[in-house]
């Protein structure tokens, strides 16, 4: 895909805001820095193919605009340092979107294209967890948000049909776990976010190639086309021995070792939804070749899931 002059500009843009809040040291260039970003972000959002990018657009816009605002005032209250530390958390979680305030992920993220999409729940992510890290001691508002975090992104994701939604409500789960990963210190969350970010964006690549935005039209793919999306569906469900397991388990292992043992439960409960969702769909799918076209889509790959299982390995013997 040709990229117009104007939006290599945007990605500039939206890579440079992103970059000036991560090294800044103080508030006023954190929050110019995350303006800059969502301004980068919302023209590339827009699709002329797609209506409803406009109103994702939108809708992202005013939920980013009351977070700045909120993250900007709070910044300057030095009188009521505790009071305001916990509104900037409350911004930072809000654009974030994780539980309890996730509600606008889904209906932003089903509107836009797979690439977008990619980069709302990836690199869009990131400047804020840096910053939750960074501003957060371990505290029961931070436990609560990644149990609820754990729990809507699991159980809001397990009827889905839409893969989109899916997506997003998987991507809420997944920012309890980074949140958890948090608590073992800032390389523990890196990893994560690095091995979340690559997986999802396989999985999305895969979807985008066969067109596929309903679980219903993934049984016209052949069936190594299936085997592949949900393959990668799998790791990103953290399926032992793919690359999506070991930061879970590093996750496990440091919380427990920490005597957290309810948010490890949840963290294993919530796993388990999703795994048995995804497997009940690949179950699913790989048996049903009624529905299975003669011109279904069918491209050659790399052996996937050798790649992934290696990954993993490698993952585990550099920790």
């Amino acid at each position: 895909m040709k990229l117009k002059p104007s939006s290599i500009s945007f990605i500039l843009m939206m890579m440079l805001g992103s970059i000036i809040s991560l090294s800044a040291n103080s508030w006023f260039p954190i929050w110019l820095g995350m303006e800059m970003n969502i301004i980068g972000f919302i023209p590339l959002m827009i699709d002329k193919k797609n209506i409803f990018s406009t109103e994702a657009a939108l809708k992202y816009f005013i939920i980013q605009s009351i977070s700045s605002s909120l993250l900007l005032l709070m910044s300057i209250q030095n009188n009521f340092y505790m009071l305001s530390s916990q509104f900037i958390n409350l911004a930072l979680i809000t654009k974030l979107g994780a539980a309890p305030f996730h509600f606008w992920v889904p209906s932003v993220a089903k509107n836009l294209s797979w690439l977008n999409m990619g980069v709302l729940l990836t690199w869009q992510k990131l400047a804020p967890l840096v910053i939750i890290n960074m501003n957060t001691t371990i505290s029961l508002d931070m436990l609560l948000v990644i149990l609820l975090s754990l729990m809507m992104g699991s159980l809001g994701g397990l009827y889905q049909t839409n893969m989109k939604m899916m997506m997003a409500f998987s991507s809420i789960s997944h920012m309890g776990w980074i949140m958890g990963a948090m608590m073992g210190g800032m390389n523990l969350m890196l990893l994560y976010f690095l091995i979340y970010s690559f997986s999802l964006m396989m999985t999305l690549i895969m979807l985008a190639t066969f067109g596929i935005y309903n679980i219903n039209k993934s049984f016209l793919t052949s069936k190594k086309s299936k085997l592949l999306i949900y393959m990668n569906m799998l790791n990103l469900g953290g399926m032992p021995p793919l690359l999506g397991f070991f930061p879970k388990m590093f996750t496990l292992m440091m919380l427990i070792k920490m005597n957290f043992v309810l948010i490890s439960f949840t963290m294993i409960i919530s796993a388990i939804i999703n795994l048995f969702f995804y497997l009940k769909l690949t179950y699913s799918a790989l048996n049903m070749n009624h529905f299975t076209k003669k011109n279904s889509i069918s491209i050659k790959y790399p052996p996937m899931m050798t790649y992934l299982v290696l990954g993993g390995v490698l993952t585990l013997m550099m920790y």
